[in-house]
């Protein structure tokens, strides 16, 4: 009967771990999200790793890459399978193409920043960020780009900062955590 009553209720702690592998990709290669290819190492002109704080104290390393004149700023949200770096090669083609400034947004235990993925844990990422933005560019039109996981936390950010973007465009996202969990645990 114990055992029983155990097991029933290590459950809800089994269905909480297994949902945080499927969103954060906690169990791929750690190098798959450590290891990022630089804008340096890329040989793009005018970019800067910049360091933020968030409220709670995790330091953050974003991609900045302005340009003169810029006519918006991209703000991109990369997917949970890589870093980035991985998406680095993309962004350069929209800031040519375009003549936008591009920052990257950070999360915490992605590329060289510190900390565990949560969903909280983003949302202060993204608010740094946001702050980040207003200091930078205060009056350049912002665009999110969200591509999956990215998708979700871009939706998400440009809901809590409305009158700041004037655009979002998301790539292969998901239309909510449920539907996502339920197409990747079968």
């Amino acid at each position: 009967m114990y055992l029983y009553a155990a097991i029933f209720a290590l459950i809800p702690l089994i269905i909480y771990h297994v949902h945080f592998q499927v969103v954060y990709q906690t169990l791929l290669p750690p190098l798959n999200r450590r290891t990022i290819a630089a804008p340096s190492v890329k040989k793009v002109s005018n970019a800067e790793i910049v360091t933020l704080t968030a409220k709670d104290g995790t330091v953050l390393k974003a991609f900045w890459m302005p340009v003169d004149d810029a006519v918006a700023t991209i703000v991109y949200f990369q997917g949970n399978a890589g870093t980035s770096g991985r998406y680095l090669k993309n962004v350069v083609r929209m800031r040519k193409a375009r003549h936008v400034n591009i920052f990257m947004v950070p999360y915490r235990g992605y590329g060289p920043s510190e900390g565990c993925p949560s969903i909280h844990g983003i949302q202060l990422d993204c608010d740094e960020s946001m702050a980040f933005l207003a200091e930078r560019c205060p009056k350049t039109p912002l665009i999110a780009v969200g591509t999956s996981l990215g998708g979700g936390i871009a939706l998400d950010t440009v809901s809590r900062y409305l009158k700041r973007f004037s655009g979002i465009m998301v790539v292969n996202s998901f239309t909510s955590i449920q539907e996502l969990l339920l197409e990747k645990g079968g």
